[in-house]
């Protein structure tokens, strides 16, 4: 049962934010495109007009180039990872998006992973996090996990996908992916 809902439901879904981003990297891809051949045009403007002036045209770009030479890339689009205030039914959620975002990002530390996601906490979330901070010198990204959805959930992660697994549909789908 579980497994046919994952192959109508949870694959379907995934692959279909799947093709959204490759759909979003494909309009960047685009748009840098239309950007690079709006720049040519442009030089290759500049350059006629520049060859009736006095200063010859190798002395203008050089000057271009010193204004920007770091751009090589323009910045990412800003993502913005949503605030969690200690909501039971979304807590597996954030940690999901949490995770999308330190990918995106590429954060890799633990240290680092949990410091931005603390910083998207507020209210309760936020001050159950600076309790755990306290009581815990070193830590992992993982045993935050577990310590949150121990907090959050009344259960360890892995015991949350061990439950998870054992569900079985009763009812419509909405009902199930509700459990």
């Amino acid at each position: 049962m579980l497994e046919q809902e994952i192959e109508t439901q949870v694959l379907p879904d995934m692959g279909a934010r799947l093709n959204n981003k490759i759909d979003a990297i494909s309009k960047i891809v685009e748009n840098q495109k239309t950007k690079k051949h709006r720049q040519q045009r442009s030089n290759s403007h500049m350059s006629l007009s520049s060859s009736s002036s006095s200063e010859p045209p190798s002395n203008h770009k050089e000057k271009r180039n010193q204004c920007h030479p770091y751009q090589v890339h323009p910045p990412k689009e800003k993502i913005e990872l949503s605030k969690y205030n200690g909501s039971e039914d979304q807590c597996v959620a954030w940690i999901n998006k949490a995770e999308e975002y330190f990918g995106i990002y590429n954060i890799q530390s633990d240290e680092e992973k949990v410091k931005y996601a603390s910083m998207h906490m507020e209210g309760y979330a936020y001050n159950w996090y600076l309790w755990w901070k306290r009581d815990n010198f070193t830590y992992t990204w993982n045993l935050f996990k577990n310590y949150f959805f121990n907090r959050f959930q009344g259960i360890k992660e892995d015991e949350f996908f061990s439950k998870l697994t054992r569900l079985q549909q009763v009812g419509n789908v909405e009902e199930f992916t509700q459990q």
